[in-house]
């Protein structure tokens, strides 16, 4: 569509229809001409197309008045002033002056009576050109009638017949007032004046306009005007030669116009039809044919009325179901970008975020390295005993500790805790612990007052709120002495050669890091040679099942008294795999960490 079919006139396109004033009327169209002299020299040219349209009353004109059937002038009139603005106007009256020659020659007419009539009639054409612009911009709110079909309906009614009766009627007085009209034909002049002027502007007043809207011609175009003209001459061509009504033949040609071409094709089939109707109705044939001249014209009216009406009906449908789809293809083409742009930018989050996770897992995969390198695993060098140990993290970092160590006087320091919580922060804290611990153990202290220190220091620098469970054992490998300290951690168990199990009790100490300046109980008891000590945590215990059932310590005595006499890796190993045998199917909840000491019999 082009440009002057989608900004068009100022008057008639932009202004608010509040604002349709006289004095928004007078203004000067958007892109008219400027100066005086373009202005007369535009008035003349409409002038020049007004009159040579107006020779249509020599040929079709019937009466003294000479009114035809449908008069071309009044719809370029109407599109001259829709398109131009009121500027036209003098050049509408002019012509319409000018159209009245027919008068001429009546004996009866005179030089005054001929100006005094002509003049009439000349104010009655500007004056319906005004009035279709008026009620076209003032009830559709636009210049043309080809958006909607409630405009097609307002342009008929108002710009079409409303105008026309404006004019008609002042037309009609003026010629009735000078005697050129008998008062028995005044009101079937009337009748058929305003009638032609209706169809004059539908007709071409409509054709002109929709080419003007949309002046751009293509392959389309021309063989869909090639196609009606031709349709239309076969039609004509064949009610001439049959002498027989075949005008309803011009429906499916008027339909196929509507469609394929819009209202360009709707009006110039609308125009081709009429002009051919109009030929073969002034021959005596078709349909339109009646007793007398104003009954053909009637009936020949009615039916350019009914062609024009339905043409531009579909005209307007055909266009709001186009617009229609136009902006279902732009909405759906703007989702469409809208759902890649998203698209897009949720793909660029996720690889912002699938590259942080991956130093994330790398960062833990270093961190998981880390803390296995600081939990002994070779426990050759202890003589007078056998070691084992694992610690099994539920995530990429544990929360749980083991240590083995050497102390002055050939004994050995152990340690097995958990941290409250699991992952980063937890294994944070179990290095701090773990680090706090061993230092402290390393200064002498017996046990209580080393757990006594570290709890001290966790109270003190603990802004996380964490604690731990701990077990801190020291073993005599000579006599089998062991003092120990069990802050709030499980219950070890002492293994004997012949398969009974034993669990040492708590002495009611709290956890590491809940209670500040604590005192810890210790405890002890002898080891004897060929005796295991068995330390875990609490995720051995409480690991559930997919019932939801716990462990439990129960089961745990069952499996080390079956592997009593058994080393103590093949014990600690038993455990984790009866523990992982019960979880199946589940993920792992806690870390599970076990410690296993035996006491060697002497060489």
């Amino acid at each position: 569509m082009s440009e002057r079919a989608t900004s068009g006139y100022t008057m008639f396109d932009r202004a608010a229809p509040q604002q349709a004033t006289a004095a928004l009327l007078l203004r000067v169209p958007e892109g008219g001409p400027r100066s005086l002299t373009a202005w007369i020299a535009l008035n003349f040219v409409v002038l020049f197309v007004y009159s040579i349209a107006g020779l249509v009353v020599v040929f079709f004109g019937i009466g003294p008045a000479k009114v035809s059937p449908i008069y071309p002038p009044s719809g370029i009139a109407a599109a001259a002033v829709f398109i131009l603005g009121p500027r036209i106007l003098p050049a509408i009256f002019i012509g319409q002056f000018c159209n009245g020659f027919p008068l001429l020659e009546l004996p009866q007419t005179t030089l005054p009576i001929y100006v005094l009539t002509n003049s009439g009639t000349g104010l009655g054409a500007a004056a319906e050109a005004m009035t279709a612009a008026i009620l076209l911009r003032t009830l559709a709110v636009n210049w043309h009638p080809f958006d909607r079909a409630l405009h097609v309906v307002i342009f008929l009614l108002g710009s079409c017949l409303g105008a026309a009766a404006v004019g008609g009627t002042i037309g009609t007085l003026s010629l009735w007032a000078t005697g050129f009209i008998p008062d028995g034909e005044f009101g079937t002049t009337l009748v058929t004046f305003i009638l032609a002027d209706a169809a004059g502007i539908a007709v071409f007043g409509a054709l002109i306009v929709a080419w003007y809207r949309e002046p751009r011609v293509d392959r389309s175009i021309v063989i869909s005007v090639a196609l009606i003209l031709a349709g239309t001459a076969i039609i004509a061509g064949l009610e001439a030669w049959l002498r027989y009504p075949i005008d309803y033949l011009y429906l499916p040609l008027l339909l196929y116009a509507g469609i394929q071409a819009g209202p360009r094709g709707v009006t110039l089939a609308a125009a081709a039809i009429t002009i051919a109707v109009v030929h073969a109705t002034v021959a005596g044939t078709g349909q339109f044919v009646g007793t007398t001249p104003n009954e053909s014209f009637l009936l020949l009216q009615v039916f350019m009325a009914v062609i024009t009406f339905t043409g531009l009906l579909l005209a307007a449908v055909r266009g709001q179901q186009l617009a229609a789809d136009a902006a279902l293809i732009a909405h759906n083409l703007m989702l469409e970008q809208r759902v890649a742009e998203r698209t897009a930018e949720v793909a660029e989050k996720n690889r912002q975020l699938e590259e942080k996770q991956a130093r994330i897992d790398d960062d833990l995969k270093t961190a998981q390295i880390l803390q296995a390198s600081i939990l002994p695993t070779d426990f050759s060098a202890y003589t007078g005993t056998a070691i084992a140990a694992s610690m099994r993290p539920a995530l990429e970092v544990s929360g749980d500790f083991y240590d083995v160590f050497p102390l002055d006087g050939g004994r050995l320091g152990l340690a097995i805790a958990d941290v409250s919580g699991k992952g980063v922060a937890a294994a944070f804290f179990m290095a701090v612990t773990r680090t706090m611990l061993r230092s402290e153990a390393l200064t002498g202290r017996a046990p209580a007052e080393c757990v006594a220190h570290v709890n001290q220091t966790l109270c003190c620098e603990n802004p996380v709120d964490m604690f731990v469970t701990a077990l801190y054992a020291e073993l005599d490998a000579g006599s089998g002495a062991v003092n120990f300290v069990n802050a709030g951690h499980c219950e070890p168990i002492v293994l004997d050669g012949n398969g009974n199990a034993r669990l040492i009790k708590r002495s009611g100490n709290p956890p590491l890091g809940v209670i500040p300046k604590r005192a810890f109980v210790e405890g002890n008891f002898v080891l004897d040679p060929g005796e295991m000590l068995f330390l875990y945590t609490d995720g051995v215990t409480e690991a559930p099942n997919r019932a939801g059932e716990l462990f439990k310590i129960e089961r745990l005595l069952e499996i080390t008294r079956q592997f009593a006499r058994r080393s103590p890796q093949e014990l600690m190993l038993s455990v984790i795999d009866n523990v992982e045998r019960f979880s199946a199917g589940t993920v792992q909840a806690d870390d599970i960490t076990c410690l296993v000491v035996r006491r060697d019999l002497p060489a």
